[in-house]
């Protein structure tokens, strides 16, 4: 655990190190988290929610840092700029992975 008012090293998870391999074993507990929800979670509808919930869990799990002083409050910039950067390299990695599968199955990708 960190000690108190070290610097929070925020990550930028597009490699392939240890770190990216793990946010990517949460991504998938997540997946299997929202697939036991039923397929209602597919609806468009439905995901623009579970976007609004992704965000705002991020949000929860920094003030739970702040609250135990693992980070600062002037970190919450930084903090939020890492969250925007990992959103676009999510939105690249899950499109990589739709036309990889789509491929496999004999479709054609869009992106």
């Amino acid at each position: 655990m960190t000690a108190p008012n070290d610097k929070i090293g925020f990550t930028r998870s597009d490699g392939n190190d240890e770190k990216f391999a793990e946010a990517m074993e949460y991504c998938s507990r997540f997946d299997r988290a929202l697939a036991e929800m039923g397929e209602g979670v597919a609806d468009p509808e439905r995901q623009s929610v579970v976007l609004t919930a992704a965000a705002m869990y991020a949000g929860i799990i920094f003030s739970r840092m702040l609250f135990f002083d693992l980070a600062r409050q002037g970190d919450t910039a930084r903090a939020a700029k890492m969250v925007g950067i990992n959103f676009r390299n999510g939105i690249k990695i899950g499109l990589m992975h739709a036309n990889r599968a789509a491929q496999k199955q004999g479709y054609g990708g869009n992106a």
